[in-house]
């Protein structure tokens, strides 16, 4: 299960500093998406948190104390470890290939990658504590992205050679004898052999190459170094000024430090820090439109104007602060061309947009899962009703917000317009973790695993289960088909 608000509330407590780090993430809000639909919008909300802390200042802070163990622990698990290897489970081409043709449904596919995620998780755990154990100065590794896609890529690798032998041994499949190609074959062993890896490998150095030629130039051409450009050489670790070491990024902190940033507090600090980073950003992107053109039109990611956070639309979009007002207040758009009809740019400010990667495309919102941001932003409902509707979650109906006086007609057609949905989970097995006795009981199960059950809840994971009741097939079959392991179960 994920970290409860009293664990947030202790994390900064035990590190004050990162408390304008939560704040950002409340602010903008996160898009929850499948992933986040699953595991709870709080789980989505301390996996950004955990993110935007960095790996190198997560471990320096876990590796201080026992205490500090004992509080990050867990919660690095369930809300940052698991989320992440979740989403790359998901787009991991040999996992969805291989499930296709087994002709696996969705819920099916989306089970087994839980499933993966959780036992990579637990074992990312093991090694990040190992590496405290040991007191590896490196041992931040474990917890960048780079080191999880690695585990998750090789668990994918793992699982269909042993799903493979199984169908050999007991299904007797015909891979060997010619009629059908194995899966094994289609796999590679090495993600980043595949040929169109290597291409866009080669692609992307040259790419970088250039970039940081640019970049070099642009800070000898300066006769007095500009802040902001000291600040993204710090942030990235891109080694360019006498305040950075190539390859050592820095925290927000940290920059602050090497920076000798003036502030009251270190909150004022760190919020100066930010404003000379986007500083920073918008002189690098304006290098690189004027410098570097085939870059921008090969690496530029589209914008979509309808979900776009404020930060985006000014720092990506370049749009002023009236432009934003005004494009939010008309929210959602069919086409770009609308920008200009409903007075939100000029006419010839619509060429500019679309070279720099904006695009509208129309999309649903759901009122179960979005955040409070997205409520406000996208579909126009006030804060305080965004705020109530959000803490009265989830809903079947949309006459349900209107019943309990949460949203006022106008409201929901309004929200309705701009693309409001309610979806329903599609899963309709019951909650392990949640499920009362005489649901357990049920389904027929034997009275001794039934009482180990209710005695030994909650569990994380099926492996936990397992290794606490013991292992019945008959059992087991009806848990796994019946039941699910929810992980921000309460």
């Amino acid at each position: 299960m994920h970290a409860t608000d009293s664990d947030l509330q202790q994390i900064l407590v035990f590190a004050p500093e990162w408390t304008p780090l939560w704040r950002r993430v409340e602010e903008n809000g996160i898009a929850a998406g499948a992933v986040g639909l699953e595991l709870g919008k709080n789980c989505a909300q301390l996996c950004a948190f955990f993110t935007l802390i960095g790996a190198r200042s997560l471990f320096n802070k876990i590796y201080e104390s026992k205490q500090a163990q004992t509080l990050f622990l867990k919660p690095i698990r369930d809300c940052y470890f698991i989320p992440l290897a979740t989403k790359m489970f998901r787009s991991n081409g040999n996992l969805r290939r291989f499930t296709s043709e087994k002709h696996f449904t969705i819920e099916q596919s989306r089970s087994l990658q839980m499933s993966l995620a959780t036992e990579v998780a637990v074992k990312l755990e093991t090694a990040l504590r190992r590496q405290i154990d040991d007191k590896k100065p490196d041992g931040f590794k474990v917890l960048l992205l780079a080191y999880i896609q690695t585990s998750v890529n090789n668990a994918v690798i793992d699982h269909i050679k042993q799903e493979c032998h199984w169908d050999r041994q007991t299904l007797n499949d015909s891979y060997e004898s010619g009629e059908e190609e194995s899966p094994i074959d289609k796999t590679a062993d090495d993600l980043a052999l595949i040929p169109e890896q290597l291409i866009l490998s080669k692609e992307k150095v040259q790419h970088l190459n250039d970039l940081r030629k640019q970049l070099v130039k642009l800070v000898q051409q300066q006769k007095e170094l500009d802040p902001a450009l000291a600040a993204v050489d710090c942030i990235f670790g891109l080694g360019l000024t006498k305040y950075s070491k190539a390859g050592c990024e820095m925290t927000m902190r940290e920059c602050c430090e090497a920076l000798a940033l003036q502030g009251e507090t270190p909150a004022r600090k760190i919020a100066r820090c930010q404003v000379l980073l986007d500083r920073g950003m918008n002189a690098v992107r304006d290098m690189l439109r004027n410098s570097l053109p085939d870059i921008i039109q090969c690496w530029q990611q589209e914008i979509n104007v309808n979900v776009a956070s404020r930060r985006d639309l000014n720092h990506q979009l370049n749009l002023t602060e009236g432009e934003i007002e005004r494009l939010i207040v008309s929210r959602q758009y069919l086409q770009l061309e609308q920008l200009v009809d409903r007075l939100v740019i000029k006419k010839e400010k619509l060429a500019t947009l679309k070279e720099k990667g904006a695009v509208a495309a129309f999309v649903p919102v759901d009122l179960n899962s979005a955040t409070v941001r997205d409520l406000i932003d996208i579909l126009g409902i006030p804060k305080e009703e965004a705020q109530a509707l959000c803490s009265k979650r989830p809903f079947a109906r949309t006459e349900q917000l209107l019943q309990s006086g949460l949203l006022s007609s106008e409201l929901i057609d309004k929200a309705i317009s701009r693309g409001a949905v309610l979806k329903q989970l599609s899963d309709c097995r019951w909650d392990l973790n949640k499920c009362s006795l005489e649901e357990l009981s049920s389904l027929e199960l034997p009275t001794e695993r039934v009482n180990m059950i209710m005695r030994g809840r909650p569990f994380t994971t099926w492996d936990e289960l397992e290794e606490f009741v013991g292992f019945d097939e008959s059992t087991w079959l009806v848990l796994r088909k019946n039941f699910r392991l929810s992980l921000n179960s309460t």
